[in-house]
């Protein structure tokens, strides 16, 4: 990564996180941090910027996320859970950067694969956004933009080809609209060919890309941007009524393109099918059209070879014809002179027609290497010239010219070579035809030996490349590799040389970076190094310890001060050691140096919590920490990536005091394990606890749950001891489904459903009992879902509801609800297009036949019985 920051943008930036820090201390509720002194620095105060979303679609959840040049703001996708205002479709995030001073970049989403576009905020004025991505300055202004007569738009498939289990996947700007792949289940018009989904955005606003799609078989990704053509057929075209598209796919004959590589240099070629000659007519057949200039012709044959294989040959009108190929496909069809070779493309096609069986390749030996070999693999791995180091290259002559032949023919088998020798290399080539095979020490690849000549004179030159040691290591030494090849030496290269008393080195390196790029790695030789960099210029060449490189001194000095700006770590000193030290190590070296590291000072009012505050920004860059007695006891590595997760304990790294105390006071033989029935098919299964001992499972949602092999089970562990303390907990979806609250006072008691809690497995399955709820729709209402609810939640989602299912009688429809309404009652809203039942109590698994006027039947026939006049 390369920064360019000046003097004043970096304190600015450093200013902001110190700033950023002190906020941040308030998140971790009744933690007596240390250094809480009053500071009466007279500093600007810093304005967090508020933006605002209006979920015109109802996302269930909303999260922001958020990032500029320092990291992610709110952490991980999908970020931290925005606010909504009142019930309204506004909600917003309170972004803690001062946009006057640091522009950062906001992506508002549901966590589902549903998202706005990337927007940059760049003043406080232009904060309220759209799910189409558009910024206003004003909500009164963002809601206008999407104010239209039409809420949703529905699509039509015309199913002639019968597909089976027909699905609509819809993505965009505003996300995947029907969940992932395969969609939403179309429903069918009657007992028509032609089925649709509701779409809820209006298209003549909101662009859409739609895939109808059954078993094996789908459309093309096709854009939807008006409300007009909207009529879709099984092979991809669009029309703008059922009568089109139906005449359309009537008179429809699908067509194979086969093409035919020429090799012969016919002045005229035909195609014929002998097993059919109404395809392609008598011999010699059908006139081909050539492509051209090329050798490659191409006839159209009017059959879908996937459903009915034909046999082809190709010829020149007289005596000469190509053997025979069978085709069995409709995709990328190429034919040659050759029987029943098929390919997908011309360029493997026309290898077969190429002669020569070797390559001679060459290397240009600027270098003045005294010996020079060939290391050469193909594309399945195999040795082509033996193992390391390859085969010796013959030199031409008395020239820096070096030949080497390869048994292959490099236009028809790629491969790969290193060039190596007194104990420098190339990079890896990759080679994949027969011209371009002269090769340079700067892993240069020309198609003559005066280009390589020319390429090589202009890179040779002399560069330095500085290296900012804020590490102290007693040795700094420089290795190339790669692009640049190696231009130092072996392992651990060249060392490089002090700049007077500064923490500055330098190297050479024998080549002008402005016309070829080096791969270099500074290390010590002990055990400390820079990751893999790519220099490209003769301007960015300083570089620092956190593998960052810039192009100038200040930059990098700037940037090292950034990062080694400071992070504090808390220790959980459980087992009451007498000393406790930290030792801290990564990229950035042993940051309190070599083991045991440094003595951790103790919280005020926080029995056995001890802290260290590390001079590295978790922000910038990782570490790892370890906490010893420095007498034979220690805590495991613990990795410090996130800014929030620095409460260390024995064995484990939490977010929290708190969470950390839970988990490590409780007997692990004493903590309880709670089991869930995932009736609801759930995609996700999260469990949130509350009680005497607070939120031991982080908040809301909760922490992941973990399957029970390949069943519907799954299971919890709770960090507290049921023979001690009590605890509530919900399990939830984190996408608004969610149990009741379940109260864990008896350890029997653990075996949770949606509704309730159980003393075994068994009991808790056999207490779900599906009923089926009947609907009669005898009067044709379109787009027809049941929306559910009560004490276990919403059941089949939220609003609307599942799409019901036709019966065998077309006036009837109904869903599945995974509940028994004796047991656990629940109430019901059928709603269609335009309208809807009112909210109807079902508890009792006998009156489950409904009708328009809200009333409830034991029968069909007597709920139809009820509307007859």
């Amino acid at each position: 990564m390369k920064r360019g920051l000046r003097s004043f943008l970096a304190f600015t930036v450093l200013l902001f996180f110190v700033l950023l820090s002190a906020c941040r201390s308030e998140d971790v509720a009744d933690d007596i941090l240390p250094g809480d002194d009053d500071n009466d620095n007279d500093l600007p105060e810093v304005q967090p910027t508020t933006v605002y979303f209006y979920n015109s679609l109802d996302w269930k959840t909303v999260n922001v996320y958020a990032w500029d040049s320092a990291g992610e703001i709110f952490g991980e996708w999908p970020g931290a859970a925005a606010s909504q205002e009142g019930t309204s479709n506004w909600w917003s995030a309170e972004v803690p950067r001062d946009v006057d001073i640091n522009e950062f970049e906001i992506i508002f989403n549901n966590g589902l694969g549903a998202q706005t576009d990337d927007i940059k905020i760049e003043n406080r004025n232009d904060v309220y956004l759209t799910v189409i991505g558009t910024l206003f300055s004003s909500k009164e202004s963002a809601e206008a933009s999407l104010v239209s007569e039409f809420t949703d738009t529905r699509i039509y498939f015309y199913n002639s080809e019968d597909w089976q289990d027909i699905h609509a996947y819809i993505f965009g700007s505003a996300g995947e609209l029907f969940g992932v792949w395969p969609g939403e289940e179309a429903v069918q018009e009657g007992t028509s060919d032609w089925w649709f989904v509701d779409v809820p955005v209006d298209t003549a606003t909101v662009s859409i890309t739609i895939i109808f799609n059954g078993l094996d078989v789908q459309t093309d990704d096709i854009v939807i941007n008006n409300r007009e053509s909207v009529y879709i057929t099984a092979v991809s075209e669009v029309f703008t009524s059922k009568a089109l598209a139906e005449d359309f796919m009537s008179s429809y004959v699908p067509t194979t393109t086969v093409w035919f590589y020429n090799s012969e240099g016919w002045s005229t070629v035909y195609g014929f099918i002998a097993s059919d000659t109404e395809l392609l007519g008598a011999f010699p057949g059908t006139l081909a059209t050539q492509d051209g200039d090329t050798d490659w012709w191409s006839v159209e044959v009017l059959v879908d070879p996937t459903d009915d294989p034909f046999t082809i040959t190709f010829n020149d009108g007289d005596q000469e014809t190509s053997l025979a190929s069978q085709i069995n496909t409709s995709e990328s069809v190429y034919v040659t002179m050759a029987e029943n070779q098929v390919f997908t493309n011309r360029a493997a096609a026309e290898a077969w027609y190429l002669a020569e069986s070797t390559t001679e390749v060459f290397f240009y030996n600027s270098g003045d290497w005294s010996t020079v070999n060939a290391y050469v693999w193909d594309e399945d791995d195999n040795q082509v010239l033996g193992g390391w180091p390859g085969t010796a290259a013959t030199q031409i002559d008395d020239t820096a010219w070096w030949v080497i032949e390869i048994p292959l023919n490099l236009d028809n088998d790629a491969i790969n070579i290193i060039f190596n020798g007194d104990g420098k290399q190339t990079a890896d080539i990759t080679l994949s035809n027969s011209t371009d095979v002269y090769i340079t020490v700067y892993n240069g690849v020309f198609d003559s030996k005066t280009a390589a000549e020319d390429s090589v004179s202009t890179i040779e030159g002399v560069t330095e490349v500085f290296f900012y040691n804020s590490g102290g290591w007693e040795n700094v030494y420089a290795y190339t590799f790669e692009d640049g090849g190696n231009l130092l030496g072996d392992w651990p290269g060249t060392a490089a040389t002090q700049i007077d008393d500064t923490e500055w080195y330098k190297i050479e390196l024998p080549v002008n970076l402005d016309e070829v790029s080096v791969k270099i790695i500074f290390n010590n030789n002990d055990g400390s190094q820079t990751g893999d960099l790519t220099l490209s210029n003769s301007t960015d060449v300083y570089i620092t310890v956190y593998s960052e490189v810039f192009d100038s001194k200040t930059a990098a000095e700037d940037s090292v001060a950034l990062i080694e700006s400071e992070t504090t770590v808390y220790f959980y000193n459980s087992g009451e050691w007498e000393n406790v030290y930290a030792y801290v190590f990564g990229d950035g070296g042993e940051v309190f140096g070599s083991w045991p590291g440094e003595v951790a000072l103790e919280v005020v009012d926080k029995d056995n919590w001890f802290y260290v505050v590390v001079p590295l920004n978790v922000n910038v860059i990782e570490f790892e920490i370890i906490f010893t007695n420095n007498d034979g006891e220690q805590a495991e590595n613990a990795l410090i990536n996130d800014e929030d997760l620095v409460y260390v304990t024995i064995d484990a790294v939490y977010s929290s005091i708190s969470i950390a105390e839970a988990w490590t006071n409780v007997d692990p033989e004493n903590t309880t394990e709670v089991y869930f029935y995932n009736s609801g098919e759930w995609d996700a299964i999260y469990a949130y606890t509350f009680g005497e001992r607070g939120d031991v499972l982080d908040g809301w949602p909760g922490t992941l749950a973990t399957q029970v092999d390949d069943t519907d089970w799954w299971v919890i562990e709770v960090p507290v001891d049921l023979a001690l303390d009590t605890f509530t907990i919900i399990f939830n979806n984190n996408d608004g489904m969610q149990t009741v609250n379940l109260p864990i006072d008896d350890e029997d008691l653990v075996y949770a459903t949606l509704t309730g809690l159980f003393a075994s497995k068994e009991a808790a399955e056999a207490s779900l009992v599906s009923t089926f709820i009947w609907f009669y729709n005898n009067q044709d209402l379109e787009n027809l879902h049941a929306y559910v609810f009560g004490d276990a939640g919403e059941l089949l989602g939220g609003w609307p509801g599942t799409s019901a299912q036709q019966d065998d009688d077309p006036n009837w429809y109904y869903v599945e609800v995974g509940v028994d309404p004796d047991v656990t009652p629940f109430t019901i809203i059928f709603n269609w297009t335009g309208g809807q039942t009112d909210n109807i109590e079902i508890d009792d698994s006998v009156l489950v036949h409904l009708t328009i006027n809200n009333e409830k039947f034991d029968s069909k026939e007597a709920a139809e019985d009820s509307l007859i006049d």
